[in-house]
């Protein structure tokens, strides 16, 4: 066995062996004390770039949640704000159902009016003043179309959110609506003479109705306008035969011929004479003023009225006089700069004109469907939607597109119900504005359920990831317990040993004494 001094071979295999142990628990200590596994990029480098792409996410998600949690704020504000709208609404319907009633004068029917414009006043103050973080939501302003313009055919515009074109329109051409009406003999004298009934069918119902021995015929004529099926009967005072005639209450006729479906078998449709085009509808309009069962002095006997012999079945022209042409609903065509629409009105009053083509998705309400003319000009403005982030990455988000609730777009800016006709079709326009609110309202309550799953997601996303990452950042205690106790043994037992080998090149002493 060779002896040496210069060069102490255990002494630095002991030391080189201190100093991995050494190593191994200085990391050790950093990693008990920290909870980490990954301090640094060198304690694992694949593992640091997934861990912090994870930790992206889980942050991501967290926000995400709490965008969500605002968002649902933000649209609940919106719907409750829409929901007082629509008690006001259902309040104003019931005023003009009450103002339609003909036991009331006409101060009475100012007096309801009174509450009506208030009504339609605090409409507007809380369309313009919603807000949510000082971001308006039920001005337009939140996704909505917003008109500028009109004229004096139109009583309400709605533009839909998202489909409305920003452009401007004009209305170049229109024809008025006329009203169904029938027109008998003259009755000769202005008394009964037997009792006699005559079935009416209006616009609104059919009903029997029976006169007596006596009864004067403006007795029987304020009978049948009072009983609700929407018609007015009389003696025709534009001309001077006296001829008794039936009117409905109502613009426009049901012409019961339905959609107009597109496609390869899809043709146009003439309608008194206008060509309507594909996809036109026609249908929501009321029916014809008929009658049947005609007996007595109605009949071709006593007063001798021949409504079921010489009675004539026609409409009332713009003029007021009767004609032998069947009713007609009113027509506009809107123009733009990218060509143009004919549009055919619906419902009870033939005052609602659903747009089609380049004017898809602005609803107009005539302000009166009997006098239509041309140059109303409107400009619609597309705002943009909100858009609610509320995903970990770009572009995952939700949107919103609230449309305007104010008079005007509800259509019940001008509403009247100043005589018994008005509010008639007050009442109908209010049925209107009560499901455009309700529409709107459904669309939020969906967007909120739909808020709340994202939401929910997001709360398990953010979960999910958290665990993936804590599996590759964390350290797991007892496993690095069990190694940090084994580095502090080794530890000792090194220096112990490392001191030993320091200490046998002395024994080379004994040889030289």
């Amino acid at each position: 066995m060779s002896v040496r001094i210069n060069t102490n071979i255990d002494a630095l295999e002991a030391q080189r062996n201190l100093g991995l142990v050494s190593m191994d628990f200085s990391k050790a200590v950093q990693q008990l004390s920290s909870g980490l596994r990954i301090n640094s990029a060198a304690d694992d480098a694949a593992g640091l770039a997934i861990s912090q792409k994870l930790q992206t996410q889980v942050k991501g998600f967290d926000q995400g949640a709490r965008n969500a949690q605002d968002a649902i704020s933000m649209v609940q504000t919106g719907e409750s704000a829409l929901g007082t709208t629509q008690s006001m609404l259902q309040r104003m319907r019931q005023l003009a159902v009450q103002a339609a009633n003909d036991t009331y004068t006409d101060q009475d029917r100012h007096n309801i009016q009174a509450e009506i414009n208030q009504l339609i006043s605090e409409i507007d103050r809380i369309s313009q003043q919603t807000d949510f973080n000082t971001k308006k939501l039920l001005d337009g302003s939140a996704g909505g179309g917003q008109a500028v313009g009109g004229g004096p055919n139109i009583k309400g515009l709605v533009i839909q959110a998202g489909v409305a074109i920003a452009t401007q329109f004009s209305i170049t051409a229109a024809s008025a609506a006329t009203k169904s009406a029938l027109e008998a003999a003259s009755a000769q004298g202005s008394f009964f003479t037997q009792n006699s009934s005559i079935t009416i069918s209006g616009a609104t119902g059919t009903e029997t109705f029976t006169a007596h021995v006596g009864e004067s015929l403006e007795e029987f004529f304020q009978v049948v306008n009072n009983s609700g099926i929407g018609v007015t009967m009389g003696v025709d005072q534009n001309t001077t035969t006296g001829a008794v005639q039936i009117v409905n209450n109502y613009f426009g006729i049901n012409t019961s011929t339905g959609l107009v479906l597109t496609g390869p078998t899809a043709v146009t449709v003439v309608d008194n004479g206008v060509t309507y085009p594909q996809g036109t509808v026609f249908t929501g309009g009321p029916e014809a003023v008929t009658v049947a069962n005609a007996t007595g002095d109605f009949s071709t006997s006593g007063l001798c009225m021949q409504f079921t012999t010489a009675g004539k079945q026609g409409s009332i022209s713009s003029t007021g006089t009767f004609q032998t042409v069947e009713a007609s609903n009113a027509t506009i065509t809107i123009s733009t700069i990218g060509g143009s629409s004919l549009m055919t009105a619906t419902g009870l009053n033939s005052d609602q004109i659903s747009g089609t083509g380049l004017a898809a998705g602005i609803v107009i309400t005539l302000q009166s469907p009997g006098v239509v003319s041309t140059g109303d000009v409107f400009k619609v403005v597309q705002n943009n939607a909100l858009q609610f982030q509320v995903g970990a990455n770009a572009n995952q988000e939700v949107a919103i597109e609230i449309d305007a609730a104010n008079s005007q777009t509800l259509g019940v800016g001008s509403l009247s119900v100043l005589t018994q006709t008005d509010a008639e079709t007050a009442i109908t326009q209010l049925d209107r504005s009560i499901q455009s609110v309700s529409a709107s309202r459904s669309n939020m309550g969906a967007i909120i359920n739909r808020l709340t799953n994202s939401l929910t997601n997001d709360q398990l996303a953010q979960e999910n990831a958290s665990a993936s990452n804590s599996r590759i950042e964390d350290v797991n205690m007892a496993q690095e317990t069990v190694q940090f106790t084994r580095d502090q043994i080794l530890m000792q037992a090194g220096t112990s040993i490392l001191a030993q080998a320091n200490q046998a090149p002395t024994s080379i002493l004994s040889l030289l004494r």
